[in-house]
């Protein structure tokens, strides 16, 4: 029992580190001016059943400042074949522990909106006007693909979002 409990310990903690360090070297003084309109999305994972979780997928950069009107991709070119969201959601919603990592909200709603259909998966969900410019709108990204949206949101907005597959991997546009 104790060996258990200090294996899920342990992965909670590798978990709760990669989060923090990527959060960290991600940081920084932002350069708006040469601020590229392409995200990329990188990182592995790794399991050991009994013993260790791992994952230091991310969106690099963490935050884009693109404008009303401009066009930002998302390129998957982690080392694992997972597909990845990018889902708008308020801030308050954006996980900021592991428990809250497991049972997000706004992180089951958005795969309800692209896998619950009963057909293929949804890639684009809109629940504003076209783009992305409010909580709810999302991305499915598969494997090695590229997606891309235009930003409707209004100048002075920030639009934070995440991944609901991995909601540790979390970003953010600046609308200028």
């Amino acid at each position: 029992m104790r060996q258990r409990l200090f294996a899920m310990i342990t992965a909670t903690l590798i978990v709760l580190a990669s989060v923090a360090t990527v959060g960290s070297v991600a940081g920084g003084t932002p350069d708006r001016t040469h601020q590229p309109k392409v995200v990329r999305l990188l990182g592995q994972e790794t399991f050991e059943a009994n013993a260790l979780v791992t994952s230091t997928f991310r969106f690099s950069p963490e935050r884009s400042f693109p404008h009303t009107g401009e066009r930002v991709r998302w390129i998957d070119q982690d080392k694992v074949p997972d597909p990845h969201t990018i889902t708008v959601v308020r801030r308050g919603q954006l996980p900021t522990t592991l428990a809250e990592a497991f049972n997000c909200q706004a992180c089951n709603a958005a795969l309800d909106a692209h896998f619950g259909t009963g057909g293929p998966p949804v890639v684009r969900v809109n629940v504003g006007q076209p783009g992305l410019d409010q909580p709810g709108d999302s991305l499915l990204i598969l494997d090695g693909q590229t997606i891309g949206a235009t930003i409707s949101a209004s100048a002075g907005t920030n639009l934070f979002y995440l991944c609901a597959i991995h909601p540790w991997m979390q970003g953010q546009l600046r609308v200028g």
